[in-house]
């Protein structure tokens, strides 16, 4: 009878033991699996979203260096805007980020407006008025740096 016992202990124990290796081995291997996806998508996004802040960033500062060209070209003597209007209007085209380039004098309101259709109720706004807080405290620092 002890025989027996021991012998259906074994028999019925092994396969157990083998079941908890498997279950174990496979639980590791799903984890490590899952991690890997994981550390995989982090990867993809991190680079994803170095990538976009890129191209915002260049983006952003090539249409910055058009609008100082065109300050630069603004201050010579003998300035008039109209001398502008071809240059504007051809950045406009080329740069489709732009919907319009507004000239502003120096009470901040809007005095000339490029492209001018679809853009008329610009005109004349006052920007110290203007809803966005932002704006004005864009304008007045722009203002105060002389940029």
């Amino acid at each position: 009878m002890k025989k027996f016992t021991s012998f259906a202990i074994r028999f019925l124990l092994n396969p157990f033991f083998i079941f908890l290796l498997v279950t174990a081995l496979s639980a590791f291997y799903f984890y490590n699996q899952t991690q890997q996806q994981f550390y995989q998508a982090h990867n993809d996004t991190e680079i994803s979203a170095g990538l976009l802040t890129h191209r915002l960033e260049s983006s952003i500062d090539s249409k910055l260096n058009l609008i100082y060209m065109l300050k630069q070209r603004a201050n010579y003597d003998g300035f008039r805007f109209s001398d502008l209007q071809e240059v504007i209007e051809e950045i406009i085209s080329l740069f489709p980020g732009f919907q319009a380039i507004n000239w502003i004098d120096s009470n901040l309101e809007i005095v000339h407006i490029i492209p001018y259709a679809g853009n008329e109720g610009a005109l004349g706004k006052n920007l110290r008025n203007h809803p966005m807080p932002s704006v004005l405290e864009t304008c007045l620092l722009a203002i105060e740096e002389n940029t």
